[in-house]
């Protein structure tokens, strides 16, 4: 690691990030550090190992021996290297040695004791060969540990990714099926405007006989949507059982229509005859609705003219 990289993530910081008290980015740049950068993971490791030696010699105090109790001692991991650290211990105390140098201000300079209770082995009255035992299974637990370590947090990156991608995708599928959901709806509204303007209609008009003034002559619009044309004739009395309408042209004199037999109805001030004409067969031009009585008995009698004229809109 170089000099820069350790003014900038000296033994305080190393140790705050240990215990989890780093802001989350900061905290984040670490953990890429130390998977890429193997010299600051060696560092990383030392300032660990004397944490938890201080930790074993009473050493920390304060907010530091809060932190570890919280966090560090709440791993799995932390708690192995605990009981690492305690039987070494034990085993340096039987026979006779202390394991490291006590420090009063370990939060200040925990890396200060040479490289701590870790790496005084040495200095033990072991034989050569139990040194070099405890120094390789040191070696090698601290080698597999660091390798699980970059491993998990290479497989927690690569899942994140993967999740993060898949949320991604997600929202934008949920994205595109919005739009096409608002497309479709504004196509249904659309045809349903479509519908409502298309469908036939039907018109009413009342006609009044050609007898009340010649210049009477109604004029009946027509749209392209009209379907029907419900014409209401009155009458002056209801003096038949039933009364038949047919539609003339006044031009060719030809009968276009014929009704069946009808009933007149009284509304109180009026009666009337109803009938229902399609709007297909007209054109715009005179027409003139005869209204003939049907007796009980014998042929039929001739009312009145109903003339109207159509106007196409």
């Amino acid at each position: 690691m170089s000099s820069a990289d350790k003014r900038e993530y000296g033994e305080d910081v190393v140790i705050r990030y240990l215990l989890g008290s780093l802001p989350q980015e900061e905290s984040e740049r670490l953990d890429e550090l130390s998977i890429a950068d193997d010299e600051f993971a060696w560092w990383l490791n030392a300032v660990e190992n004397d944490l938890v030696d201080s930790f074993l010699a009473d050493e920390l105090s304060g907010e530091i021996l809060q932190r570890f109790r919280l966090v560090f001692l709440a791993s799995p991991r932390g708690r192995e290297k605990i009981l690492f650290a305690r039987a070494l211990r034990e085993r340096s105390v039987k026979s006779g040695h202390t394991a490291a140098t006590v420090n009063p201000n370990p939060a200040r300079s925990l890396t200060t004791r040479s490289t701590g209770f870790w790496f005084g082995l040495s200095s033990l009255p072991w034989g050569l060969g139990t040194v070099a035992v405890a120094m390789c299974i040191l070696a090698a637990y601290l080698f597999v540990e660091n390798d699980r370590l970059r491993k998990s947090e290479a497989e927690s990156r690569e899942q994140q990714a993967i999740l993060g991608q898949r949320t991604h995708e997600l929202e934008k599928q949920l994205t595109d099926e919005r739009s096409v959901n608002m497309v479709i709806q504004g196509e249904l509204e659309r045809l349903r405007r479509s519908l409502a303007t298309a469908a036939p209609k039907t018109i009413a008009v009342l006609l009044l006989p050609a007898t009340r003034g010649i210049n009477q002559i109604k004029t009946v619009p027509v749209h392209p949507s009209t379907g029907q044309l419900a014409l209401r004739l009155q009458l002056e009395v209801d003096e038949f059982p039933a009364y038949r309408v047919t539609l003339q042209d006044p031009v060719t004199n030809q009968r276009i229509w014929s009704s069946t037999n009808l009933k007149a109805r009284s509304d109180g001030s009026n009666i009337t005859i109803s009938i229902s004409i399609s709007a297909n067969m007209l054109m715009q031009q005179n027409y003139i609705l005869e209204v003939s009585g049907v007796p009980a008995r014998g042929g039929s009698e001739f009312l009145s003219n109903y003339p109207f004229r159509v106007v196409f809109k």
